[in-house]
């Protein structure tokens, strides 16, 4: 028998910072300016975290580097790919044209058809990301699976409009490809990395 193992992330005074050596402070320069109205909304649609898999054979690297990394990250410090890289070519290739290679892609819910997908074939690992994360600067919310060559994406409170959480919060309905199973891919897009502690 597979378990998921979870492991909480809260969001620390170290982010953002470009590499894993470099630290700066997060002061309200490196959270987006709609911060509490992004948080506030959040709540409010009963959001009360993030989430990102991966395999449980990625976990010495992220312990290593101490951060969830994006695909650009693990390239600039030699790191690509991982044991067990997310996606295949085709969607690596997506990343790149959709600029999300520099990103580190959370989902609303655990329960999305990728992690289905994935977990015959992976033990995979959940990390609960805390929701302010989502207010730092530079995060983009996408409406469906970024990846998507017809998704929406945006920053801040437009970004937060385009997503359907009464989707994300509904019994899942993977027979319904053009109502739950395309929306409740909605992703939170957040730069470079996130920290552990």
């Amino acid at each position: 028998m597979r378990y998921n193992l979870i492991y909480a992330i809260h969001p620390c005074k170290n982010y953002p910072f470009s590499q894993p050596s470099e630290k700066v402070d997060l002061t309200d320069a490196h959270r987006h300016p709609q911060a509490e109205q992004i948080l506030r909304r959040l709540r409010q649609e009963q959001v009360s975290a993030l989430y990102h898999f991966t395999s449980i054979e990625n976990l010495p690297c992220i312990r290593d580097m101490q951060v969830l990394c994006s695909k650009q990250l693990l390239e600039d410090e030699d790191r690509w790919p991982p044991l067990v890289p997310g996606g295949d070519a085709l969607s690596h290739s997506l990343d790149r044209r959709h600029d999300n290679w520099g990103m580190v892609s959370c989902s609303f819910t655990p329960r999305t058809p990728m992690a289905y997908r994935r977990k015959p074939n992976s033990h995979l690992c959940f990390f609960v990301v805390q929701i302010e994360v989502a207010t730092f600067s530079g995060v983009f919310f996408t409406d469906i699976n970024g990846t998507a060559n017809d998704h929406q994406r945006a920053e801040g409170i437009p970004g937060v409009n385009l997503i359907h959480f009464d989707v994300i919060q509904s019994f899942p309905r993977p027979w319904e490809r053009e109502g739950w199973f395309r929306y409740v891919q909605a992703e939170t897009l957040v730069p470079n990395c996130i920290p552990l502690d």
